[in-house]
C-alpha cells in the first residue's frame, strides 16, 4: 500500500464518487493504524458496493447514496447465498466508511 496522500477525484460535476473516496479512505484508516485485514475487509466491502451501484445504474456520488441503495445491496448480497455472518461483516464495513 501506498502511504502517499491522493486527492479524490470527483464526476464531471465536480462531486466527490465512491470510488474515488475509497482511496482517501485507504489512507485515513492507514492513518488511524487499523490493521492490514480491517483494511483489506473494509475497502474489498466499499469496492462491491461501489461496483454493485455502477451495475445496477444507481448513484455513486458519495452526497447521492442513499439508505435504500445500501440495503438493495444488502439483499442482493442475502440473495447470493453467502452466510449471514459474511453479509453482516459487508455490512458492517460499509457501515465504517
Amino acid at each position: 500500500m501506498s502511504t502517499r496522500a491522493t486527492i479524490p477525484e470527483a464526476d464531471g460535476a465536480g462531486q466527490l464518487t465512491l470510488g474515488a473516496a475509497i482511496g482517501s479512505w485507504r489512507l485515513s484508516l492507514r492513518a488511524a493504524y487499523r490493521s492490514a485485514a480491517t483494511i483489506k475487509a473494509y475497502l474489498d466491502a466499499a469496492a462491491r458496493f461501489d461496483a454493485f451501484l455502477t451495475a445496477n445504474g444507481m448513484p455513486r456520488v458519495v452526497a447521492a447514496i442513499r439508505r435504500e441503495h445500501v440495503e438493495a445491496w444488502i439483499v442482493a448480497l442475502q440473495d447470493a447465498g453467502p452466510r449471514l455472518a459474511t453479509v453482516s461483516l459487508a455490512y458492517r464495513s460499509l457501515q465504517a466508511f
